[in-house]
């Protein structure tokens, strides 16, 4: 029997949300002059049983999902991007059930917001879906969309076998300008759908990023 993966988009932003203290500063820059895609590569060794560690660096090329949506590839991306934001704590921790999917999580900081994400890849390294977020108590409403914008950009225009970069880049930057006014928005670029949401607490904001494909897994 097969069946879909699937999450509670709604949820899933709600677990995002957090207290976050004033965020440190970092540079600021345009969008455009973040880099696309990471050169380097390389993946975490592989293990049966479900652990959690700091990301690590090294196995072969066959791990890495070069047709899909490569979990690697945004996490290196993520990492070596440190003039835009600072990330930390990275981890990665692998599910010993069946579908042996590998998890990587990190913390980070800009100058106006706090930052997160939580990527979720399947057993070749291609990411089955994602959650990004921004967050803060203090910066104004225009100041953390544009860290929002900033931070989700890799994942948006990240290479998959359906993708077209182009179409999400114009959505996104379409897309930042509404969701604080006319609510989430949602696009289905090739196999990939993404939801941008943001939510107003009253003491805090947070606008989250999520991202999925559809994948069967076999019962």
């Amino acid at each position: 029997m097969k069946r879909m993966l699937t999450t509670v988009l709604t949820l899933s932003l709600l677990l995002g949300l957090a207290a976050c203290g004033a965020p440190e500063t970092a540079p600021s820059s345009s969008i455009a002059e973040i880099s696309t895609v990471s050169a380097s590569e390389p993946a975490p060794e592989t293990s049966a049983a479900s652990t959690s560690s700091s990301a690590d660096t090294s196995v072969d090329d066959d791990f890495l999902g070069i047709s899909g949506y490569s979990a690697l590839r945004l996490v290196n991306l993520y990492s070596e991007n440190t003039k835009y934001f600072t990330l930390s704590n990275p981890t990665v921790s692998r599910s010993q059930r069946e579908d042996q999917t590998t998890t990587y999580t990190a913390d980070g900081v800009d100058e106006y917001a706090a930052l997160s994400y939580n990527i979720v890849a399947d057993v070749n390294g291609n990411v089955l879906y994602a959650t990004l977020y921004a967050n803060s108590a203090t910066a104004t409403k225009a100041d953390l969309l544009y860290s929002a914008k900033r931070f989700f950009y890799p994942a948006v225009i990240m290479p998959y076998d359906t993708a077209n970069a182009d179409a999400a880049d114009a959505w996104l930057d379409e897309s930042i300008d509404l969701v604080a006014t006319k609510g989430t928005q949602t696009v289905t670029i090739g196999d990939a759908m993404f939801m941008l949401s943001m939510l107003d607490t009253g003491t805090a904001t947070t606008v989250g990023l999520y991202f999925e494909r559809p994948i069967e897994f076999e019962e």
